[in-house]
């Protein structure tokens, strides 16, 4: 047997010797009454174990449990084993093997079957001797691939990288002969490194053959990648088109450079490659209505050829016309109070119903918004808290999106009545002695009220004042002005441009 030294191991007799490539004999072991022997043939990543033989000329040791294993090998799968116990007179079929093992790494050999049983102890004694093989294990997935490696796994046409291998046969390195092709020639060495050149366009295989097997192999693409536009189809004249490029067939490194877009001869864009993708948003105003043929063109870089996809087609289509209309819920509105519109925005779109706002609007001021829902009345709710009374010509305003346009719709009329004005009446004194003067006084709460106010008895009046500028009226009436008796009194506010007129609650006076 070939060991991972390069020396040969063999069984003469009762001894175990070691013979070197040069001719060198050595007995390693002798064991003349039978017994193990276990040769220094070392065990590697392909094998969890070496080899060991077993000599007897001991009936009694047949008698013993010697060993149980499986070998796996070129030639040979089973199991040899060492039957154990007294075999009572039965027939022992004992496994015996012959295995070499080559300079590949893999065992070759026969296996031979010996009867050494009889009807008393399942042995006979004698002076021939039984070889039983340990059983060497062979790892699952036997001759591991070669460890190869690329520098980069893409070039351009008659582009080099490099290829590095390291041979980890563990039996028999010194015996081991590898040989190159696909740019590699000749004897290589175990270990090593080397250029190789992409002659063609396509996959480049360079392989490594090692003890009549090939062992490994690398490729290594080359020529211009693939690329592939998408986009979106159709677009309106006020949106955008996005035109993606992916690039296919590529290795490592990963293409660099750029991508650009073009409809005939007329570049729209250009957009850096990025994890093999390019990715260009183009603007579609003032693009005429019709179907345009765009064709991205990858300019390539030091390991990719250029590469121009096939032509894909973009739509820009018109926008559509949308329509709205206005309907408050009432015309008439209190000071105070909400009213509240429905303004109804109508999807007009073959490709997409109008989205975003509606925005009601008084004059250029927009006083509320709401979300549009198209083809749905939208309420706008608007508070006159704080707007003046008066009337007021509404409308709605659809300010448009990508594929619609804005639209307004007629103007609606409300009116916001004023709110009552509050008027307060205050006699002083109260009663008041027939030889006595007495003070009426007004109090307008309102916006700013001006003008005067009447004190009424009854429906006489009495007297007038005018409002100072806090809406107080006041005027003293000397004593005699109404004979004894119990009397209505009221105040009256005229009004003024920005406050209705109004009366106050009645106030009863005693003149004694």
């Amino acid at each position: 047997m070939e060991g991972a030294d390069g020396a040969f191991y063999y069984p003469n007799g009762s001894s175990y010797s070691r013979v070197t490539t040069s001719g060198a004999t050595t007995v390693l072991a002798t064991d003349p009454n039978g017994g193990i022997l276990q040769p220094p043939v070392a065990a590697s990543q392909n094998y969890v174990s070496a080899v060991a033989l077993y000599f007897t000329d001991d009936p009694d040791e047949c008698a013993e449990g010697y060993y149980s294993g499986t070998v796996l090998s070129a030639l040979y799968s089973g199991t040899l084993e060492g039957e154990s116990g007294d075999l009572g007179g039965q027939s022992a079929n004992e496994l015996a093997a012959n295995l070499f093992l080559e300079g590949n790494g893999a065992f070759y050999g026969s296996v031979a079957s010996t009867n050494n049983g009889d009807a008393d102890d399942g042995c006979v004694a004698g002076t021939d001797y039984v070889i039983y093989g340990s059983g060497v294990f062979e790892n699952p997935g036997v001759d591991p691939p070669l460890p190869m490696s690329l520098s980069q796994t893409h070039v351009v046409v008659g582009g080099s990288a490099t290829v590095t291998w390291h041979v980890e046969n563990g039996f028999s390195l010194t015996a081991q002969q590898c040989y190159g092709y696909g740019g590699l020639s000749g004897k290589l060495p175990l270990s090593g490194s080397a250029s190789i050149k992409a002659s063609q366009a396509g996959i480049n295989t360079t392989a490594i053959i090692c003890g009549g097997t090939e062992t490994n192999y690398v490729q290594l693409s080359a020529g211009p990648p693939t690329i592939t536009l998408t986009n979106t189809t159709t677009v309106p004249q006020g949106g955008t088109v996005t035109l993606t490029a992916s690039l296919g067939d590529t290795g490592t490194p990963a293409p660099t450079g750029a991508v650009s877009f073009y409809v005939g001869q007329t570049l729209i864009g250009s957009a850096p490659v990025s994890a093999n993708v390019a990715t260009l948003q183009a603007l579609a105003n003032g693009v005429p209505i019709g179907t345009y043929s765009v064709v991205a063109k990858y300019s390539g870089d030091a390991n990719y050829a250029p590469v121009a996809s096939s032509p894909v087609s973009v739509k820009v289509v018109a926008q559509a016309q949308s329509s709205i209309t206005l309907t408050p819920a009432s015309q008439t509105v209190p000071d105070g109070d909400t009213v509240t519109f429905a303004a109804t925005v109508t999807c007009n779109s073959t490709y997409d119903c109008p989205g975003g706002h509606v925005e009601l609007v008084y004059g250029q001021t927009v006083v509320a918004t709401v979300n549009d829902q198209p083809g749905t009345a939208a309420p706008i709710s608007l508070s006159s808290n704080g707007i003046p009374a008066g009337t007021y010509q509404l409308k709605a305003v659809y300010p448009g999106d990508e594929w619609n346009l804005g639209s307004s719709s007629n103007p609606v009329t409300v009116v916001l009545q004023p709110a009552a004005t509050p008027v307060t009446l205050t006699i002083s004194p109260n009663p008041v002695p027939a030889n006595a003067s007495f003070t009426l006084t007004a109090t307008v709460q309102a916006n700013k009220p001006t003008g005067t106010v009447v004190f009424y008895d009854g429906s006489s009046e009495l007297a007038s004042a005018t409002l100072n500028g806090s809406g107080v009226g006041q005027i003293k009436l000397p004593a005699g002005t109404l004979a004894a008796g119990t009397y209505s009194m009221t105040a009256y506010y005229a009004g003024d441009a920005n406050n209705p007129s109004a009366t106050s609650s009645a106030v009863s006076l005693t003149v004694q």
